[in-house]
């Protein structure tokens, strides 16, 4: 797989019959270069069981699996205090992904874990930041707590991530954190795929206009708009210092927005967030005082993005220099087919405009532009690959934003990746059908699946290995063996073994492991087989130096003829 650099230059059914022999053939066109595609799993938020995630990590690399993102959470490293940084859960984490033969993908999660659909972990911000910055004079303010943190028009407080207005308060922190990190991985460069940072709650762009700070009123969650977030005392002064810039004085904003304001004061985020969307006449929309807020809320935000890219930038110096950056969005895909108040939960967020265009990429222009005029390479990932347009709720088009945001970004030369949003539903043809949409006709060069766990076993592990085959780049066809009804007693597994090295040349000894990803389906995979060799082979049982050979049937037979799958059942 090709890896863009930074700073350095331009960058199948059980069944019951004998076997059953499907050629996969590559007969796909995408718009990527194949060895561009990248097929990544999700770590577990936190591992609490290590044998279970190294049996899972021995699955996604059996299935073509490239790498493994793993959340590095700023709330467990330096939990304790300021510049005291205890990195032993990663050590043993990245050993063990590269033990399998994987790549990582390390998140800088600067937010907080727990609190989100799905979530099994917790990890808060370090307590000391909060203490460390209070009562700082910062952009002509003493900051009280709040003012670090996320405020909604509610006047409830987020501690989920720290607040953008304080960025360059506060920017030390991030950047000491990736000093520290690159310090202690620079033996690591190479594990590396790409180095991801967390630029929101969830590890995502966005403002927490839909967090469980809000929760239990009639615009929080989904499916609702949600609630702006720009209340706290320095972000209103942000807005007004803003607005004065933009119309050179008071007078000129009154102007500008038909009004008679007496004092800057005066000028601030909407009073009535409900109004001031849902009024008849949609002042968010038609009103210069509306699309004036809307257009510095979503700047705010992508400026943002751009800082924290400048802080990975600056801060992955030395050995990490060249790996590739990233962010992520999130895919906000309710209110989009609301006809009367549309794009709402996304404005909230902070991700657009009122400029739903094309031209301005559905509304995404400003964050297309910032990650294209980067400096340096990033890839820009976004969520809901596997959601259907309506998805139980009238309102919701994740299929038609997955497109318009992989279009945008192919036509800023964005390498866009792809998730999924929710950690369920991977074993359905649909899931998976909606993600090969996304990567065959809107440019996704990858998919991270969301989570390990749920990806490597059932139905879903056939859908992935048959992606990763496809999209992505092998020099010999991959050959993979299932079979089925095969029970096991305790401490025995299955194997394949054969008339070729891979499958153990008939020595149970060096046999080819095989892994239930569905007990008592069991499959492995094994790409260093030439096209057009005749295989024959057999399934066996081992425990220990104990070994049970099928018996009922003569050798099986294959040849492989671009990628090829057999599935048969045991001793049938």
């Amino acid at each position: 797989m090709q890896i863009l650099a930074r700073k350095s230059g331009n960058v199948l059914k059980k069944g019951t019959s004998i076997f059953i022999v499907l050629l996969l053939m590559l007969n796909v066109t995408t718009s990527f270069a194949s060895e561009q595609f990248s097929a990544n799993l999700m770590a577990p938020l936190h591992v609490n069981d290590w044998n279970a995630f190294e049996y899972e990590l021995k699955i996604a690399k059996d299935m073509g699996a490239d790498g493994i993102s793993v959340d590095v959470w700023w709330g467990d490293v330096e939990k304790n205090a300021d510049n005291q940084f205890d990195w032993s859960y990663y050590d043993t984490i990245f050993q063990k992904i590269e033990n399998a033969g994987l790549r990582v993908v390390p998140i800088m999660s600067f937010h907080q874990c727990g609190g989100n659909v799905g979530d099994d972990y917790t990890a808060y911000l370090p307590s000391w930041v909060w203490s460390k910055y209070k009562g700082s004079n910062f952009g002509g303010l003493t900051l009280s707590e709040n003012d670090l943190k996320y405020v909604s028009e509610l006047g409830n407080v987020s501690n989920e991530y720290m607040s953008l207005w304080v960025d360059e308060l506060v920017n030390n922190e991030y950047t000491d954190f990736m000093n520290s990190f690159e310090a202690q991985y620079s033996s690591k460069a190479s594990l590396f795929m790409e180095l991801n940072v967390s630029c929101g709650p969830a590890g995502e762009l966005r403002y927490p206009s839909y967090n469980s700070h809000d929760a239990g009123n009639t615009y929080s969650g989904y499916p609702n708009k949600g609630y702006l977030q720009s209340y706290s005392d320095i972000a209103k002064e942000d807005f007004r210092d803003s607005m004065i810039s933009k119309y050179g004085s008071l007078s000129g904003v009154n102007q500008a927005w038909g009004l008679s304001m007496n004092s800057i004061s005066e000028i601030t985020p909407p009073s009535d967030g409900s109004s001031f969307f849902y009024d008849s006449s949609k002042p968010y929309l038609n009103t210069q005082y509306g699309r004036d807020f809307i257009e510095w809320y979503n700047l705010e935000l992508v400026e943002h993005g751009s800082r924290m890219l400048t802080y990975a930038d600056n801060a992955f110096d030395g050995a990490l220099n060249n790996i590739p950056l990233g962010i992520k969005i999130p895919g906000v895909h309710w209110q989009i087919n609301n006809s009367e108040y549309p794009r709402t939960a996304e404005i909230n967020a902070g991700l657009i405009s009122t400029d739903f265009s094309s031209g301005n990429s559905y509304g995404y222009g400003k964050i297309m532009d910032m990650v294209s005029d980067f400096s340096s390479p990033a890839t820009l990932h976004f969520t809901c690959l596997e959601m259907s347009d309506y998805n139980s709720e009238a309102t919701s088009k994740p299929k038609t934003l997955v497109g318009w945001i992989g279009d945008s970004a192919h036509t800023k030369g964005i390498d866009l990746k792809g998730e999924n949003a929710l950690n369920g539903g991977n074993d359905g043809s649909d899931f998976w059908n909606n993600i090969n949409d996304a990567i065959q006709n809107h440019n996704y060069s990858g998919l991270t699946l969301l989570r390990i766990n749920d990806g490597v076993y059932g139905s879903s592990n056939a859908h992935f290995r048959n992606m990763a085959n496809t999209y992505d780049d092998h020099s010999n066809p991959v050959m993979t063996f299932r079979v089925h009804g095969a029970s096991t007693s305790f401490g025995e597994n299955l194997y394949v073994i054969g008339n070729h090295p891979s499958l153990g040349d008939w020595n149970p000894d060096n046999a080819l492991p095989m892994y239930t990803y569905e007990y008592p389906s069991w499959t492995a995979s094994v790409e260093d087989i030439s096209s057009g060799t005749n295989l024959e082979f057999k399934f066996i049982k081992k425990n220990g130096n104990t070994v049970t050979w099928e018996s009922n049937i003569q050798n099986r037979t294959s040849t492989l003829n671009g990628h090829t799958l057999y599935d048969g059942s045991w001793d049938q």
